[in-house]
């Protein structure tokens, strides 16, 4: 596998829980369902990130 240093973490939102700003373009992130330390996919950039 490809160590999770490689990607960067996105962002939590305070105010919307499952979403997650993207560390690629700042955009909201619906990841629910993941766990803290997931691989999730920004569904614009197709870029990798990890859920915080």
């Amino acid at each position: 596998g490809t160590p999770a240093a490689e990607f960067p973490t996105a962002k939590a939102v305070p105010d919307k829980p499952g979403f997650v700003l993207s560390p690629y373009d700042g955009a909201y992130v619906d990841v629910t369902g993941f766990k803290s330390g997931d691989k999730a996919r920004d569904p614009k950039t197709r870029q990798i990130f990890i859920v915080p």
